[in-house]
């Protein structure tokens, strides 16, 4: 990208002040016209890799100004208010990696094409927020199996609370890795950072018990492997 495109973009930039999306699909160019790597792009506006090759091709076919439009209708028309019902059921009722499986879902349901760009808004607009899901068991045991444990457990609670010679715990052991977890960070353009790791690859096995009655704790660390 010449620096005359370069200029042009930072001016453009500069005077649209009423649209953020506008103003990141301007920014996403004028970083890429720089010579950054995609995965700085993404981490410096927090977007995707479809949304950054759509709106560098499309800056590629049509110029600036495709920048500053809206896309919010997408390419068609605007979805009815009950396609928007459905749509907001299937994001509900599904896990949404990403926008671009929901505008799949909307064109093969109603023949409507959307951006990714125009996607986010419309999900940001109807609540929805893009973070991380939470995990729970794969065959976590029914309600009711629960109580029937949380009822035998207190029974031998309170067995054990009335009986010193009597001792109940809770067991439960877990692995720590010693090393670096290396994350982004501002580095030079053209030049390389090296952060030193461990090359040491043994684990520090902790295993704890925990006696709900006198709140006593016993914690044992092994470096080796643990079974028992």
């Amino acid at each position: 990208m010449s620096d005359e495109e370069l200029r042009k973009l930072i001016e453009i930039y500069k005077q649209t002040k009423n649209s953020v999306e506008a103003r990141t699909r301007i920014h996403c160019v004028i970083l890429w016209g720089k010579g950054y790597e995609w995965e700085t792009i993404k981490d410096v506006l927090m977007i995707s890799d479809g949304m950054i090759q759509e709106v560098i091709e499309k800056y590629k076919i049509f110029g600036a100004d495709v920048l500053i439009e809206n896309h919010y209708e997408g390419h068609n028309n605007k979805m009815t208010k009950e396609e928007e019902k459905a749509v907001i059921a299937f994001v509900r009722t599904h896990f949404v990696s990403n926008t671009r499986v929901v505008i799949n879902w909307i064109k093969g349901h109603f023949g409507k094409v959307y951006t990714e760009q125009g996607m986010q808004e419309f999900l940001n607009t109807h609540g929805f927020v893009y973070k991380k899901p939470k995990g729970v068991p794969g065959k976590h045991p029914s309600v009711e199996v629960q109580k029937v444990i949380i009822n035998e457990l207190t029974a031998r609670i309170e067995e054990c609370s009335g009986d010193e010679e009597k001792q109940i715990f809770f067991v439960d052991g877990s692995g720590f890795d010693h090393n670096v977890k290396i994350g982004y960070g501002w580095i030079e353009k053209g030049k390389e950072q090296f952060i030193k790791t461990n090359t040491d690859r043994e684990k520090i096995n902790v295993n704890g018990a925990y006696n709900p009655v006198n709140q006593k704790v016993i914690c044992i660390e092994h470096e080796e492997r643990v079974f028992q």
